[in-house]
Protein backbone atom coordinates (compact mmCIF):
# COMPACT_ATOMS: atom_id res chain seq x y z
CA UNK A 1 0.00 0.00 0.00
CA UNK A 2 1.55 3.41 -0.95
CA UNK A 3 1.32 6.21 1.66
CA UNK A 4 0.31 9.61 0.71
CA UNK A 5 1.76 12.45 2.58
CA UNK A 6 -0.48 15.33 2.43
CA UNK A 7 0.85 18.58 3.66
CA UNK A 8 -1.97 21.68 4.93
CA UNK A 9 -0.58 24.58 6.12
CA UNK A 10 -3.62 26.06 6.94
CA UNK A 11 -4.01 30.12 6.76
CA UNK A 12 -7.12 32.05 7.91
CA UNK A 13 -8.42 35.57 6.93
CA UNK A 14 -5.96 36.84 9.45
CA UNK A 15 -2.87 35.54 7.55
CA UNK A 16 -4.13 36.27 4.65
CA UNK A 17 -4.55 39.74 5.50
CA UNK A 18 -0.76 39.80 6.95
CA UNK A 19 0.20 38.84 3.84
CA UNK A 20 -1.61 41.03 1.52
CA UNK A 21 -1.12 43.95 3.98
CA UNK A 22 -5.09 44.75 3.86
CA UNK A 23 -7.48 44.26 6.89
CA UNK A 24 -9.37 41.01 8.04
CA UNK A 25 -12.67 42.73 7.02
CA UNK A 26 -11.00 43.44 3.35
CA UNK A 27 -10.40 39.68 2.91
CA UNK A 28 -13.68 38.52 4.53
CA UNK A 29 -15.20 40.76 1.27
CA UNK A 30 -13.13 39.63 -1.05
CA UNK A 31 -14.15 35.79 -0.28
CA UNK A 32 -18.14 36.82 0.25
CA UNK A 33 -17.88 38.44 -3.27
CA UNK A 34 -15.93 35.67 -4.40
CA UNK A 35 -12.69 37.26 -5.65
CA UNK A 36 -10.93 34.87 -3.68
CA UNK A 37 -10.31 31.20 -4.47
CA UNK A 38 -12.36 28.92 -2.83
CA UNK A 39 -11.05 27.93 0.54
CA UNK A 40 -9.97 24.39 1.52
CA UNK A 41 -12.06 23.79 4.22
CA UNK A 42 -14.89 25.57 6.15
CA UNK A 43 -15.31 25.75 10.19
CA UNK A 44 -17.14 27.16 12.16
CA UNK A 45 -14.25 29.74 13.17
CA UNK A 46 -14.35 30.69 8.84
CA UNK A 47 -13.29 29.60 5.84
CA UNK A 48 -8.73 27.91 5.46
CA UNK A 49 -6.87 27.98 2.43
CA UNK A 50 -3.87 26.58 1.97
CA UNK A 51 -0.76 28.98 2.68
CA UNK A 52 1.12 27.57 -0.36
CA UNK A 53 -1.96 27.83 -2.90
CA UNK A 54 -3.23 30.84 -1.69
CA UNK A 55 -0.04 33.12 -1.82
CA UNK A 56 0.42 31.74 -5.26
CA UNK A 57 -2.66 32.26 -6.36
CA UNK A 58 -2.63 35.82 -4.96
CA UNK A 59 0.79 36.63 -6.97
CA UNK A 60 -0.59 34.92 -10.44
CA UNK A 61 -4.00 36.93 -9.77
CA UNK A 62 -1.32 40.23 -9.18
CA UNK A 63 -2.84 41.11 -6.24
CA UNK A 64 0.61 40.80 -4.05
CA UNK A 65 4.01 40.24 -4.66
CA UNK A 66 6.58 38.00 -4.76
CA UNK A 67 8.52 40.00 -1.47
CA UNK A 68 5.45 40.70 0.65
CA UNK A 69 4.96 36.60 1.11
CA UNK A 70 8.32 36.28 2.56
CA UNK A 71 7.90 40.29 4.52
CA UNK A 72 4.15 38.11 5.77
CA UNK A 73 5.86 35.26 6.81
CA UNK A 74 8.50 36.63 8.94
CA UNK A 75 6.28 38.56 11.27
CA UNK A 76 3.54 35.47 11.23
CA UNK A 77 6.22 33.03 12.15
CA UNK A 78 7.03 35.19 15.01
CA UNK A 79 3.84 35.44 16.48
CA UNK A 80 4.05 31.77 17.81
Amino acid sequence: MTEINILFDPVSNAEIADIMGVTRQKVSSLHFHKKLPEPYKILKCGPLWDRKEITDWLVSNNMIKEQEINNAEITTDNLI
